[in-house]
């Protein structure tokens, strides 16, 4: 299949609309958010030395921020990569300092990554209405759950020795129900199309309302699993030999 193209310019259109309107802000946040999941695909192998980042937000070595380069591998919490300069130079960044840029990835060989970032570059094209923001969310969500999958299943092989990635897998988990709260708080529901209280639960009942009971009950798994695994295996380590 053909390598798929990833640009990020839509954000700033986001951005720039953003003042005051409710639609404008939550299309903001979520273009921001979007972006962070996109830089936790250089965690993944599929991506490295094939797609292209950018490097931004150093404070030491600014010099190289803005210049594209190619993820090469994982080191502790932080990834190594390959800045596209003359002398190829060799740096250790947090992922936060990478922007994704161009995936380059082939649709038959990845095709689930390959979904997700297109959903995450998706939301960031919304219109500022309702409706708009209500498909970037979802977009958003879905995607932010199949990246964040793939990590969870390299976390899990490596017995979680990664617990700043662990960290921020959780904390993009625990967002989904955050940003359903948002989005009820800014078009809350009407007497006709109010969404029932699971159990007395309001946040789960803000995430059926914006994301459908699948998606609720997805998010409620995965966090729990996720949290069961990583004290399973510290408990594992525990024990004597």
């Amino acid at each position: 299949g053909d390598g798929l193209g990833h640009g990020v310019e839509a954000a700033s259109s986001v951005e720039s609309s953003a003042g005051g309107d409710p639609a404008a802000e939550q299309l903001r946040e979520i273009a921001a958010s979007a972006l962070s999941v996109e830089a936790l695909a250089s965690y993944l192998p599929a991506t490295w030395r094939r797609s292209r980042f950018r490097v931004v937000g150093l404070e030491k070595a600014a010099h190289y921020n803005g210049l594209e380069a190619v993820a090469t591998g994982l080191k502790a919490d932080r990834v190594t990569v390959q800045v596209q300069n003359e002398a190829r130079s060799q740096l250790c960044v947090r992922r936060r300092n990478l922007e994704l840029v161009d995936a380059r990835l082939d649709e038959e060989e990845d095709p689930s990554l390959c979904q997700a970032l297109q959903r995450l570059a998706l939301c960031r094209a919304g219109e500022a209405t309702r409706e708009g923001v209500a498909g970037a969310a979802r977009n958003w969500a879905q995607g932010l759950l199949d990246v964040t999958f793939a990590i969870e299943n390299i976390l899990v092989d490596a017995e979680f020795s990664d617990r700043a990635a662990f960290d921020e897998v959780s904390e993009l988990l625990a967002s989904i129900e955050r940003r359903a709260v948002a989005l009820t708080a800014a078009w809350p529901p009407s007497s006709d199309d109010h969404p029932q209280e699971d159990g007395g639960d309001k946040d789960t009942a803000a995430m059926v309302h914006w994301f459908g009971d699948g998606l609720a009950e997805c998010v409620h798994w995965r966090r729990g699993a996720l949290a069961y695994m990583l004290t399973a295996t510290l408990a594992a380590d525990r024990r004597p030999l």
